[in-house]
């Protein structure tokens, strides 16, 4: 089998990762009424915010903390959003999964994380908030011909901060695979 027939499964399950994150990392709860719902995704949308680590200043009650330590409402931390390395964790580094990559063979691929797996990330994201858009919960399909200039705007984003940061670029790829790291080490030790 070629890694190009396999996309649609690692497209799948990315898409169900990032669903089932993008509840508690955002703050998309049954709590909030469909207009806050709504509000809170366009605000996540609009020019990839949910990609910061401190998305933006957010007048909702789950973004209180993280709006009051960022009082000027600017973005901080591109592609740092903790969703990054928790998806990198569940998707590629259990060691309990034979299917991680991260710690296989190919574990060397991933450190420092490469600006193409960041982007998928990104995308995936997207396609989760997405399915939010209308305020309640619908299925959007995360295929190529839905999500490509989507990746590509992503991937688009990223080579733009290379070519302006390479070195904070470089630091955020080490930074996620750490984090990721870090991710599984807690996780594993919260299990047992």
């Amino acid at each position: 089998m070629q890694m190009k027939d396999r996309l649609p499964q690692l497209r799948g399950e990315i898409k169900t990762k990032a669903q089932g994150a993008v509840s508690g990392i955002y703050g998309i709860s049954s709590q909030l009424s469909k207009e806050d719902i709504e509000t809170l995704v366009k605000t996540l949308l609009r020019k990839a915010a949910f990609t910061f680590r401190v998305p933006e200043k957010v007048h909702l009650v789950y973004f209180t903390f993280v709006s009051a330590n960022n009082i000027f409402g600017k973005r901080v931390g591109i592609f740092a959003n903790e969703i990054f390395a928790l998806l990198l964790a569940q998707q590629w580094f259990d060691p309990s999964k034979k299917s991680s990559e991260g710690v296989g063979d190919y574990a060397m691929s991933f450190n420092p994380i490469p600006s193409p797996l960041i982007a998928l990330i990104a995308t995936a994201v997207e396609c989760a908030l997405r399915c939010w858009e209308s305020g309640t919960y619908k299925s959007v399909s995360f295929t190529d011909h839905n999500f490509a200039k989507v990746y590509h705007r992503h991937s688009t984003s990223l080579a733009r901060f290379e070519a302006k940061q390479p070195a904070n670029l470089q630091k955020l790829c080490r930074t996620l695979w750490e984090d990721a790291w870090y991710v599984i080490f807690f996780i594993c030790h919260v299990k047992y």
